[in-house]
């Protein structure tokens, strides 16, 4: 999920995806900078949740921010 997700599009996504809400069935891979991470996560959180639905939230680092340079 990228910060140009809207919120409804996501529980739609979601509902699509795992129609039964069967835990352990859905992750949401989340890959935005930390500053739109900031600002948009919440609200996207926010949605599943008031739509009832389970998922496992899961965030990925791009390799670029993973490997410093020494």
């Amino acid at each position: 999920v990228s910060y140009k997700m809207d919120p409804a599009e996501l529980v739609k996504v979601c509902e699509i995806s795992n129609p039964q809400n069967k835990p352990g069935r859905l992750t949401i891979i989340v890959r935005m900078g930390a500053e739109k991470l900031r600002v948009k996560l919440p609200h996207l959180i926010r949605a599943v949740r008031q739509a009832g639905l389970v998922v496992t939230w899961a965030e990925v680092k791009a390799l670029f921010d993973v490997h410093e340079e020494e």
